[in-house]
């Protein structure tokens, strides 16, 4: 019974014994490899050979547990492959973005610094312009060297004018000395660029950090229309990118505009600084020759007065006892000492009117009476030429109110000249009414009459037709220069229609009332004229301004009158003129040049087209001062109109070309 008993527990530890090797154990093993494959650690695992277990489901359960862990194996390795190549790709693409998210950051920050350094050259202050401008642009491509060199003295023309970033000791000893880039790149007339191999030590750069090393140097010419200005050169530590270049070519064109733009400034500010010393020296010049005149005038006419006195007194108090011959001597005398006389006033005329000293004293006269007095004036001489003279349209002529005795001084020329250019046959004095606001007093005569070329020019001073048969007749050429420009003072015309060989008519339209109700009658603006075109008379008299207003009164105009340089630029401001009349002869502490110089420095004003309108014939001195067109006073009312209506039709500049 107990051997039974030991019998059966050896047995059962036999078979404990087998079941450990042959079962167990395998499992266990099986057990950790399965952990390590459960962990990811493929090589780890080892999977018990199916040869080493005795018992056949056992073998085939780690047969195919071994297949299954290499079929994991495998497909590891094969997602771990893409895991890698996607995770490759990803970081290429974040890198490529990082990139293009740089380049549009340098991008970005070019075109910030070209719109600060476009605003920094618009100054018109050569200095600034080279030394704010050259440091943006070093500044917006973080360039160790910028520099300018401007034509000159130096070699190929050339000089450094400006520099940043670096010492001009460095620069004058390096290929970017004047001799060296710069003149290559004026020499080809466009950009070079170079592009420097590293370690090369080409150019070393010292700055306040120590010594860099340029990797790219680029020179552009920089050229204003088809004139050479100069180089500029920078040098970057990094190859320029395209839009780097097309920077600095856009720099390089906005620089040269620059720099013309502030030497024409400094030209304009020189000739501006000539011209207000010039005219210094001009108001100085007149004032000498006012004082000159004032003074002769009183020493010469005492004396000639005296002359004329005592030739009138011998006589007629020694006429019973002069011989003929010393009758005519003395006659001699005094008609030279009365035309000396007639001279030395109408100098002084002119030089008055041209100083804007000339006074109109407006009076309420008839005018029959007064044409009566200027005929009777020429009688005498027209009849030693046995000439006709009459008057004719006198019935019914109102009083007009003007300066009557500078009508008078008109007429009386006119009809002197009528006579003394007549041979035979007649002069005629005509007056018309062509409406309630204005009176035309015509002189005609039959004499030798005017070729349309010296009609331009018979109104200027000292100015008379060159011919023999003229010259003969002696004058000083100031009458007619004298009898215009008081006309215009009064608000008149003055003007000519002749034929060679057949006569003249000099018309003299003058308006028959002066004073502010008169003005403001003859100014008033027609009817549905609101948003029409508007011309800016600036002149002391309005009767000017009513007389613009006549000639244009069938065109859509506007006209505006301001009696001063105040009124004109506050009638400017608030509405903008197409054209503007202007008369340098303005009373008060306003002058006409100086308003014609304020309204052509002003940016807000100088394009607007200015006409000087005046007595005074300086052109030169007007279109120095910027003026588009000068119209002697009285201008042809027909003249004024073709005038206007070109510049409202047409181009205002090419209005002023036409009517030069």
């Amino acid at each position: 019974m107990v051997w039974s008993g030991i019998a059966a527990a050896v047995i059962a530890t036999a078979g404990a014994i087998l079941i450990s090797r042959f079962l167990a154990r395998p499992f266990a093993n099986l057990a950790r490899a399965i952990q390590h494959l459960a962990n990811g650690r493929f090589q780890d695992a080892q999977i018990p050979d199916d040869r080493d277990t005795k018992i056949r489901e056992v073998g085939e359960l780690l047969s195919g547990f071994r297949t299954m862990a290499e079929r994991l194996r495998l497909q590891h390795e094969d997602l771990e492959a893409q895991v890698s190549e996607r995770t490759r790709a990803l970081e290429q693409q974040t890198q490529e973005a990082q990139a293009t998210a740089a380049l549009l950051r340098a991008q970005e920050a070019i075109q910030r610094g070209y719109g600060e350094l476009a605003a920094l050259l618009n100054s018109l202050d050569r200095s600034f312009v080279l030394g704010e401008g050259i440091r943006k642009i070093a500044a917006t491509l973080d360039a160790p060297l910028a520099a300018v060199y401007l034509t000159g003295d130096g070699p190929a023309g050339l000089r450094l004018k400006t520099y940043a970033a670096v010492d001009s000791g460095m620069i004058e000893t390096s290929l970017l000395s004047p001799a060296g880039l710069p003149q290559e790149v004026a020499r080809r007339g466009e950009p070079v660029v170079l592009s420097l191999a590293p370690g090369a030590g080409s150019l070393a750069l010292r700055t306040g950090v120590g010594v860099l090393e340029a990797a790219s140097v680029v020179g552009l010419p920089l050229h204003y229309q088809d004139r050479f200005v100069g180089v500029l050169v920078v040098a970057t530590l990094h190859p320029l990118s395209e839009h780097a270049r097309n920077f600095l070519n856009d720099a390089a064109r906005q620089l040269s505009v620059a720099l013309n733009n502030a030497a024409l400034f400094e030209s304009v500010r020189y000739q501006a600084q000539q011209l207000e010393t010039l005219n210094a020296e001009l108001k100085r010049a007149s004032e000498v020759k006012s004082d000159f005149l004032a003074s002769m005038s009183h020493e010469l006419r005492t004396p000639l007065n005296s002359i004329i006195g005592f030739t009138e007194l011998m006589l007629t108090s020694t006429r019973d006892t002069l011989s003929d011959r010393q009758r005519t001597a003395l006659d001699r005398v005094r008609e030279s000492g009365r035309h000396l006389l007639g001279l030395i006033n109408e100098v002084l005329d002119l030089s008055k009117i041209e100083a804007g000293r000339m006074d109109v004293r407006a009076e309420a006269f008839a005018l029959l009476p007064l044409v009566r007095e200027c005929l009777g004036a020429v009688e005498p001489q027209a009849q030693a030429k046995g000439l006709t003279v009459r008057a004719t349209g006198l019935e019914g002529v109102p009083e007009i109110v003007q300066d009557r005795g500078k009508v008078k001084q008109i007429l009386i020329n006119l009809l002197s000249n009528a006579v003394k250019f007549t041979d035979q046959g007649s002069v005629e004095l005509r007056v018309e009414r062509s409406d309630a606001a204005f009176v035309s007093i015509a002189v005609a005569d039959s004499g030798i009459g005017i070729s349309l070329d010296d009609q331009a020019v018979i109104f200027g001073a000292f100015q008379q037709v060159a011919s023999a048969t003229t010259r003969t007749r002696g004058g000083t050429g100031l009458g007619l220069a004298i009898s215009r420009r008081l006309a215009e003072l009064m608000g008149g015309t003055l003007a000519v229609e002749s034929t060679l060989g057949q006569g003249s008519t000099f018309t003299l339209r003058l308006p028959t009332r002066r004073g502010p109700q008169a003005a403001a009658e003859a100014i008033e603006e027609p009817k549905g004229s609101a948003g029409a075109p508007r011309v800016l008379v600036i002149d002391d008299d309005r009767d000017v301004a009513t007389i613009v207003r006549q000639a244009v009164a069938d065109e859509p105009l506007t006209v505006e009158w301001a009696a001063n340089a105040v009124d004109g630029l506050a009638r400017l401001r608030a509405h903008r003129p197409v054209v503007i009349l202007l008369d340098v002869m303005l009373q008060g502490h306003d002058d006409g040049w100086d308003v014609l110089g304020t309204l052509k420095t002003d940016p807000a004003t100088r394009e607007i087209p200015v006409v000087v309108h005046s007595v005074i014939d300086n052109p030169q001195r007007a279109r120095r001062l910027g003026a588009d067109e000068v119209l002697v006073k009285p201008a042809p009312p027909a003249r004024i109109r073709a005038l206007l209506r070109r510049y409202v039709d047409g181009s205002p500049r090419e209005a002023a070309r036409e009517s030069v």
